[in-house]
């Protein structure tokens, strides 16, 4: 299994444009592992989104 965990940040603040940025204490996590058929879950916020082809993330 493979764990990705990849922390959020912002940038563009203000007059600092391209300068300043902010790390979040915010992250998405994946985790991938050799399966034999395609699956997504999604846990927490955005567990409601759509689970199919159309879901371009």
């Amino acid at each position: 299994m493979v764990r990705v965990l990849v922390p959020a940040s912002t940038s563009n603040l203000g007059s600092g444009f391209d300068a300043f940025g902010l790390a979040l204490e915010l992250y998405n996590r994946f985790e991938f592992e050799p399966a034999r058929q395609y699956e997504v879950y999604i846990k927490g916020e955005g567990q409601d989104l759509p689970k199919d082809e159309g879901n371009l993330f």
